[in-house]
């Protein structure tokens, strides 16, 4: 091991004060200064800040869990994920610089780009490191990591597609970017679970929680400042034909309300639907401001769908 010495105290010189500008960064975004909200090129609601610093989190633990233990093999896992990232990260940006309507975006193309070459660089740098500890990973936690990549590639894609399914509102740039940070954390686990040895559980777990913990607090508070139940006056839905289908199929209800406030999309799955439309409609989650309408969409596994617009603030 005595090789390696100098090898383990430049990689301990380079990620301990990675680590320490990820942390300042974390806090940066947590607390929403203006030098870390003015580092996101597009505007945001305070959640998506919160989301950054998670997620910067979740990269800080991992890096300084590598630099503390010497485990310079986990490196190759972590760089994966940033090059994937930060590699969309860049030819997105790209695509976007040229337009009237975006903010000037050469900056952080330079800096996408240079992330994404130093990530694939320390990858191909870590390829050949042995791991210090042989141990494999537990089959439940490759089981997991398995589930996780599928599950953060089919968020991604909604991101990357613009969907609606963060509990606040994203900017179209905002949620393309979340899209790629959630394909980025997917080729994480994915590697994790290709290559079964402890050092890559530690890693993404460690990482995992820190996004946990960072996202918490945060989002409790959020949803206990939207109690507030509110019974949508189906003005519309009256009109809308009985569902004739068997009433032990299920149904999907969506319900959307357009505000003052962020928008907030509730999903419901219903079993046992029952083969037409209740008296009343669905209720919405909502703010403590009336929204101005709901929009209740009720879709069948068979296919029917049903559309309506419920109401006005009048009506509330």
């Amino acid at each position: 091991m005595t090789h390696l010495t100098r090898g383990a105290v430049l990689m301990w010189a380079a990620l301990i004060p990675a680590a320490l500008i990820l942390f300042v960064l974390v806090s940066g975004f947590l607390a929403q200064v203006p030098w870390a909200a003015d580092l996101w090129p597009w505007p945001a609601k305070p959640l998506s800040y919160i989301f950054i610093a998670s997620i910067l989190a979740a990269i800080a633990v991992p890096v300084l869990w590598i630099a503390l233990t010497g485990e310079a093999a986990a490196i190759r896992a972590g760089a994966l994920d940033l090059t994937v990232m930060y590699g969309g990260m860049f030819v997105y940006v790209l695509t976007l610089i040229g337009d009237p309507r975006e903010p000037r975006l050469w900056t952080y193309a330079l800096a996408f780009g240079l992330a994404a070459a130093g990530s694939a660089g320390a990858f191909l740098f870590a390829r050949q490191i042995p791991w210090a500890d042989p141990r494999p990973m537990p089959r439940p936690v490759r089981l997991s990591f398995g589930a996780f990549a599928m599950i953060l590639i089919g968020a991604g894609v909604a991101l990357l597609l613009q969907a609606s399914i963060f509990p606040w509102r994203l900017g179209a740039e905002t949620s393309v970017m979340f899209g790629l940070v959630f394909l980025g954390a997917a080729t994480y686990f994915i590697y994790g679970a290709l290559d079964p040895h402890w050092g890559n559980a530690v890693g993404q777990l460690a990482g995992f929680l820190a996004y946990d913990l960072v996202l918490l607090a945060p989002f409790l508070e959020h949803f206990q400042h939207c109690p507030r139940r509110l019974a949508c006056q189906p003005d519309n839905l009256r009109r809308v034909p009985r569902l004739q289908r068997d009433a032990s199929q299920l149904l999907f209800v969506r319900v959307e309300c357009d505000s003052n406030s962020p928008r907030l999309n509730w999903f419901g799955l219903v079993v046992g639907a029952p083969p037409r439309l209740p008296p009343r409609a669905p209720r919405c989650l909502v703010p403590a401001r009336p929204p101005d309408r709901c929009t209740v969409e009720l879709r069948t596994l068979t296919g029917m769908r049903v559309i309506g617009v419920a109401g006005s603030r009048r009506n509330w």
